[in-house]
Formats: C-alpha cells, structure tokens, sequence
C-alpha cells in the first residue's frame, strides 16, 4: 500500500488490485449408509468412527480428509491389493450393490485373478487366515479399509477413499502368484502395493524366495516409485526374531495393529476352559514401521456359501 501511495504521488496512475476468495465448506461429516425404511446403518457418519479420530488410536484420519478435500487434489493414487476374497460378480468383475449393504467399489474395478488366470476376481479366499480360520471375504475388507469410496451413501469409508483407487489381484497366496501379481502392479502403474499376510521365512524359506524371483521383483516395484506396505501379522510374536515376510525385507513398511482406544499393540488373546488359547494379537518388534487402527468398519460382504460364487 506504502508502494502504490508513493508511485501515485509522483503522477503514477497506480491502484491496489486486491483479491478475493471463494468460500468453500470444510470436510465435517459424510453419509457412508443410506438409510431405507427397513435399514438402519451402523456407523453412517465417518466422522463418528473412533478409529479414525486424533483420540482412540491416533490416527487423526480425519484430518487427512479435510486436507486433501480442501486441496482440490486432482491425480489419483492406484493401490494394487494383493490379496484373497473379493466380493465382485464373479463373471463381469462389476461391482455388486448389497440391498442394505452396498458397495464402495467402482463400478468396474481393476483386476486380475492369478488362481484362475482370469479377469474377474469375484471369488472366496482360498487361503485360511490367523489360526486356521476361514475368512473368505479378506481382500474385500482390506481393499474396502484402503480405498473404500468416502461419502457416498453406499458402504462404508476407507482411509484413502477420496484420492485412492483399488487394483484387485486375487490370490492363494503362492510365491509364484506373488511376483506375478507385483509385476503385474509395476506394469500397470500402481502406486502403491498393499500385502494384508505374512508367514515366517527362516533360511530355507529365503532360499525358495531367492530361485522364485521375489527378492527382484520387491527390488524392481521400489524402484519403480512404489510404496510397498505389509502387516506385520497377528500371532503377538517378535517381527525380527521370526523374520516375517514381506514386513520385514528392506523398503517394505511393516504395519502393526492398535489396540481399540490406546497406544499399544492390539491383543485379545485369552484361554478358554481347556486352556486353548483364544483371540489374536499383532506381531511386535523394532521391525514394525508404522502402528495403525485395527477394527475399522468394511463394507458388506455376502455369506461365504453363496452359491453365486462357486467355481
């Protein structure tokens, strides 16, 4: 102002340009369920979900929200999910909108199936979760958690859901379908690969790894750019002592488990009446990364005897 004043004094037509801005509403509530007469939704607002919150497990998700919507981010992130179990028509790949449910999958995601060499992964897991329970739907979730579409009325929020998108590789989990699934995500132009499994890989184990090609194709996705993140496992075991694979290779972010409401690793173990231990608890150790919320809200999965999904 000083500067406009002096250059007009001295016969200078000069006037102050000054700027406005538009008025945008902050990022402060979402509908993730729409309500029906017969549906009540558990959870409708995002914003509610303690997990997601700067208190419960910290991980202030929330604000992240608020950032990127009011950042007018433009270029999406592809997040290549490995994983087993995904609820999609199992001959078009189409997303399926559950009656009371339903879906927060794109319409036509990006996918392929390495059990059956197809285009659909509209498939159950093959593979048992944590001590040999079924979970037929895993992928579904974890894709759902990752990526799941935020405000929408059709599902439930995922953490990356308002800049993410999802690339789904169904897989059994075998070595081979691995490094094709992460070379497959190189190639496609993934972003980022997300691995929800881990197993103990002692020298024998790293020997099968090496003539399989796997340490290469790791190496190859992080030089390609790409973040590569995997669970540290939930067996309440020490990530480095039994080196748990992928987690702990080099570059890989190892992501251990919360528990609900605090700062320490998530642990629900306990022992029924013939002393059987009960419940899971996340793998520890200097070799987790980073610790994040576990618990989170997924969107709607089908019983695992649908017959709709036999193959």
């Amino acid at each position: 102002m000083a500067l406009s004043a002096a250059e007009r004094a001295t016969g200078h037509a000069v006037v102050l340009n000054y700027m406005s801005f538009l008025q945008q509403e902050v990022l402060n509530a979402t509908r993730e369920c729409a309500r029906t007469a017969t549906n009540g939704c558990i959870n409708d607002d995002a914003f509610n979900i303690a997990q997601f919150q700067r208190t419960g497990s910290r991980s202030n998700v929330l604000a992240a929200w608020q950032i990127i919507a009011a950042s007018h981010i433009q270029r999406r992130v592809w997040v290549a999910i490995l994983d087993g179990g995904f609820y999609v028509d199992p001959i078009t790949g189409g997303a399926i909108n559950l009656p009371g449910l339903g879906t927060d999958f794109p319409i036509q995601p990006l996918q392929y199936d390495f059990v059956v060499g197809d285009y659909s992964v509209g498939a159950p897991s093959p593979t048992l979760c944590s001590g040999g329970g079924a979970c037929p739907w895993h992928g579904t979730g974890s894709a759902s958690v990752a990526t799941g579409l935020v405000n929408n009325s059709a599902g439930a929020a995922g953490t990356g859901g308002l800049i993410a998108d999802p690339m789904l590789f169904h897989l059994a989990l075998k070595r081979s379908q691995q490094v094709k699934a992460i070379r497959t995500a190189i190639l496609w132009g993934a972003d980022v690969i997300s691995m929800s499994y881990s197993g103990s890989c002692k020298e024998a184990c790293q020997d099968e790894e090496e003539d399989s090609g796997y340490p290469k194709a790791i190496s190859d996705a992080l030089g390609a750019g790409i973040v590569l993140v995997a669970s540290a496992g939930n067996a309440g075991m020490n990530v480095d002592a039994a080196n748990i694979h992928p987690c702990t290779i080099d570059g890989v972010i190892c992501v251990g488990a919360l528990q609900d409401g605090g700062n320490t690793a998530f642990d629900t173990r306990a022992v029924d009446s013939t002393g059987r231990p009960q419940g899971w608890a996340s793998n520890v150790g200097a070799g987790v990364d980073i610790w994040a919320p576990t618990n989170i809200p997924a969107i709607g999965q089908i019983g695992p005897m649908d017959a709709n999904f036999a193959r």
